[in-house]
């Protein structure tokens, strides 16, 4: 989870992680290897291990495959995720959220695409180097988009 200005911001990359916790968990409290696994998926053990680690985004399809290999319904892999940080319905949302997204939707096109390449480009995995490398291009990228609007 990154912060920006004190505000809890998901990265796609925590999504990543704790689907890849939830795959192991699940496999491990079935005493299944990665290589069952990677078999029953068409995979090697190493790329089983990359979706564990959330090295590795699992695709839609291969994440429905997992289900029936795991035998767990798709909401599993979800499950506590940001089950505190975000409320379940707009009726719950502060005034701050609500006034975060009334800003954001009053700004320019271009300027609201950079900010959310930006915010993204935002690393959440201090061990991973190559996503620090990642997201600084993408960062420097967003950053060159968002001094080219005009206001």
């Amino acid at each position: 989870m990154s912060e920006l200005n004190g505000v809890n911001l998901v990265v796609e990359n925590d999504v990543d992680c704790h689907v890849g916790a939830r795959i192991r968990a699940r496999r491990v409290e079935l005493s299944m290897s990665q290589t069952v696994v990677a078999d029953r998926l068409g995979l090697t053990f190493q790329q089983v291990q990359k979706y564990e680690r959330g090295y590795n985004r699992v695709s839609a399809s291969r994440l429905y495959d997992l289900t029936e290999i795991l035998d767990v319904d798709i909401a599993y892999f979800f499950e506590g995720f940001n089950d505190t940080e975000i409320p379940e319905s707009p009726e719950d949302w502060t005034t701050d959220v609500w006034g975060l997204i009334a800003a954001f939707n009053g700004l320019p096109e271009k300027l609201r695409t950079s900010l959310r390449l930006l915010l993204k480009s935002i690393p959440t995995n201090e061990k991973a180097p190559d996503i620090e490398i990642r997201a600084s291009a993408e960062a420097q990228r967003a950053t060159r988009n968002f001094t080219d609007v005009t206001l």
